[in-house]
């Protein structure tokens, strides 16, 4: 080593060193967090997002993009996965973002959030002979009703005491209604616009199945690892609330009444 290199050894080491003192502080580098550093996860649930002719879409998914030209920030890759999978994603890697996921107290504290994006109307379904009287889910305590895993949905029933053996949980809607029609279970527990989609693209007649029930309404939200720094989050909140007009047009895009989704 010359004299000569040994300013600049020094100075790098000094770097180095400063460097490591401010993550030990738990500090974030300078814009270590932006929208494009991020890893977006969404499930195949129409109306809010879904692959359509190999291009994602949606309601949540158009509303994203709108967030992100507000923001000035270029379109980024949206990954289409399981639920469960998006979920696992989100609760445990830092600058993972899930949607749509519906707020609940339970969830408050795993995640920030950038919503609402819209309200959804959760309800039970049965086949068109089904002429029980039901109006609520205390009324189906000995009905068999099915789900999809780890939904809002299968998380409302469990919170009802509704009994494990009468509970049957599938990985997709359309698992729901291929159950429902067959009768091998006597309710269907999903969001009403969800409900109106499948019947649609799985070509099923909308005389074979009616609504019993209203369970629940919930507000559907973008959820964000815990770790993503609040700055972010309200980078975030501010372009979705300055799109909200834009948004509002969505629903005649999709076909969705405002009885079913409410833009808030």
């Amino acid at each position: 080593m010359t004299l000569s290199s040994f300013p600049v050894l020094l100075v790098s080491v000094m770097v180095l060193v400063m460097a490591r003192a401010i993550d030990a502080r738990g500090e974030e580098p300078v814009n270590a967090w932006t929208p494009e550093s991020l890893t977006y996860y969404a499930e195949d649930y129409a109306p809010a997002n879904y692959l359509e002719n190999g291009e994602v879409t949606g309601l949540t998914v158009d509303s994203l993009r709108l967030m992100w030209k507000q923001m000035g920030v270029a379109e980024q890759r949206i990954n289409i996965v399981p639920w469960a999978r998006g979920y696992r994603e989100v609760l445990q890697q830092p600058g993972s973002v899930l949607f749509t996921m519906s707020r609940t107290p339970e969830r408050e504290s795993l995640f920030k959030w950038i919503g609402p994006i819209f309200v959804a109307h959760h309800v039970l379904i049965a086949r068109r002979d089904f002429d029980r009287t039901i109006t609520s889910l205390a009324d189906a305590s000995d009905l068999d009703v099915a789900v999809v895993i780890n939904d809002v949905t299968h998380l409302e029933l469990l919170a009802s005491k509704h009994p494990e053996a009468h509970i049957s949980s599938v990985t997709t809607r359309k698992q729901l209604l291929e159950m429902l029609s067959r009768k091998r279970v006597d309710l269907i527990l999903m969001s009403l616009s969800g409900f109106q989609q499948v019947v649609e693209r799985e070509q099923y007649s909308t005389g074979d199945f009616h609504v019993v029930a209203r369970v629940s309404s919930e507000g559907n939200f973008i959820a964000f690892h815990k770790e993503t720094p609040d700055a972010l989050i309200q980078r975030f909140q501010s372009a979705l609330e300055q799109t909200r007009d834009q948004r509002q047009a969505l629903l005649s895009k999709y076909n969705i009444s405002e009885s079913a989704y409410a833009v808030q």
